[in-house]
């Protein structure tokens, strides 16, 4: 007569942070399976299953962990019914929503696996003789484990924002951009000037009318050392010194949050002005974001490709809207004037092909840049009121979801449980109105715009003149230039950066 095998036994380990495995809790988990096996008769198996540094509360050890694989197993018939899975307590399994974490017990029982909590010792299974009791055992553990969870996730959310509040005296964070250094203890950042002065320089190249893959070029030959770990300069670090609002002193804090599949997403928040030294002012970063802004052309995804005219990368069909190519013809009655012509109907992609000749068409421009200055729009007036109106109901909301998430500590409480989710709903729709008010006021910045138009001054006024320097002007203020030379008469819509065209009529004359 042969004698049945004892049940198998697997273990189930997790805790949600690094620093846990380095005490007490691998352990002690570990020694209470060990033991629970030992003393019933079960043979624990060696493909036991851990989570370790995973969070139960948003259900990531289920979707991606290994109690996900253990359930697999289960349903795949890989691990016999009749087994059984050891944890320390059920917030183990989970503490996400408690009708979500009673599905997943529930999918583990009906597979004929006894779940077992081994501080208590309580058998959770389909044959157990207590099951309506265990059921409502089992639902108290997991209602509780989830609020206290969702407790520390709002404290932790208050606490990072006092910090934020606070961020003027002390920073949130010792983490520096690469031209900076953090002064230790909390007490601010120093600038590295050597680096500091590679910024300065990239900014300065590029408003020059330097493209980004020509400037990490040049620095590589002149050997000047890159930051962090890279070997050498690459045009995608250019474009993201050129795009950081660090240099402007700008910190933008982000905050950890979970879509509805549990993913994380980092989302940012409003930028804190004056957290780090500036190593630019703001106008200088004002006319490279406009440029940068401005659709990109041939000359600039040529990157290191000398401009030649003062349209490159502006100019757009008046019929197809596609940009505009400067061609040289060649030999014959028309060599030696370039033109431009749409890039479609080059391609032989519809659009009809009509040459402009260029040298018809910069004088005007270089004659009526004045004219430009004067007839810019104003855009919209600054949002200075709302954003300080936004900013003191910021404060206020997140001093009250912190006095909430305080109360609830001492206890469970629907109705403040009620006015906290109100409160933490209309803090997030005030954060996200806090970023659009932001983004409008950079792009309507008058103080900017005047600045921008200083340089197209300056560099028209060059004597000879610098086409790649008066380019980058023009891009910088406005996003295309419409060549009319269709209609009536000849004609240049100038786009404006922020919105409005100012049209330039050209009299007597024809293209």
């Amino acid at each position: 007569m042969s004698v049945a095998s004892p049940p198998l036994a697997f273990s189930y380990l997790r805790f949600s942070t690094p620093e846990q495995m380095r005490g007490d809790s691998f352990r002690r988990q570990t020694e209470l399976a060990a033991r629970y096996a030992r003393e019933h008769g079960l043979v624990l198996d060696t493909r036991s299953f851990a989570d370790l540094g995973v969070s139960a509360f948003r259900g990531a050890n289920i979707q991606t962990g290994k109690l996900g694989e253990f359930l697999v197993a289960v349903q795949q018939g890989a691990i016999p019914q009749g087994s059984y899975l050891l944890m320390e307590s059920l917030d183990r399994m989970s503490r996400a929503d408690p009708w979500d974490a009673m599905m997943e017990l529930r999918k583990i029982v009906k597979a004929g696996i006894k779940v077992v909590t081994l501080t208590n010792g309580r058998v959770y299974g389909a044959d157990d003789g207590n099951s309506d009791i265990a059921l409502l055992e089992a639902v108290l553990v997991l209602v509780r484990a989830h609020e206290e969870s969702a407790t520390k996730s709002r404290r932790l959310k208050a606490a990072w924002e006092k910090k934020r509040e606070d961020a003027g005296d002390r920073p949130i964070t010792s983490i520096a951009p690469a031209w900076l250094r953090s002064t230790g203890a909390g007490r601010g950042f120093s600038v590295v000037e050597e680096r500091a002065a590679v910024v300065r320089g990239i900014f300065g190249a590029f408003l020059g009318g330097e493209g980004t893959h020509s400037i990490a070029q040049r620095l590589n030959e002149e050997g000047v050392k890159p930051f962090g770990r890279a070997k050498f300069w690459h045009r995608s670090y250019v474009l993201k010194i050129l795009d950081s609002r660090a240099t402007l002193g700008e910190f933008t804090p982000h905050t950890l949050e979970y879509d509805e599949a549990g993913r994380k997403l980092r989302k940012p928040q409003s930028p804190l002005p004056g957290y780090y030294p500036a190593v630019v002012d703001a106008e200088t970063f004002a006319r490279a974001k406009a440029m940068r802004s401005a659709k990109r052309g041939p000359a600039q995804s040529a990157g290191s490709r000398k401009v030649s005219h003062l349209l490159a990368g502006l100019a757009r069909c008046p019929h197809c809207r596609s940009s505009m190519l400067r061609v040289n013809k060649g030999n014959g009655p028309k060599g030696g004037h370039p033109y431009l012509v749409c890039s479609r109907a080059k391609a032989g992609a519809g659009c009809d092909y009509r040459g402009v000749r260029v040298d018809r068409v910069e004088p005007h421009i270089i004659k009526a840049h004045e004219r430009l200055a004067y007839e810019m729009p104003t855009g919209s007036k600054t949002f200075e009121d709302v954003a300080r109106r936004l900013a003191e109901e910021r404060k206020t909301l997140s001093a009250r979801v912190e006095r909430f998430v305080e109360f609830l500590d001492g206890g469970p409480s629907e109705t403040v449980r009620a006015e906290l989710a109100k409160a933490e709903a209309r803090l997030a729709q005030v954060r996200r109105e806090e970023q659009e008010m932001a983004a409008l006021e950079a792009g309507r910045n008058v103080v900017s715009r005047e600045a921008l138009l200083r340089g197209l001054r300056e560099a028209m006024a060059r004597d000879p003149l610098d086409a790649a320097a008066a380019n980058a002007a023009l891009r910088q203020l406005f996003e295309r230039v419409v060549v009319h030379w269709d209609g009536p008469g000849p004609a240049l819509d100038f786009h404006w950066q922020h919105g409005g065209v100012t049209r330039l009529k050209i009299v007597g004359e024809e293209w």
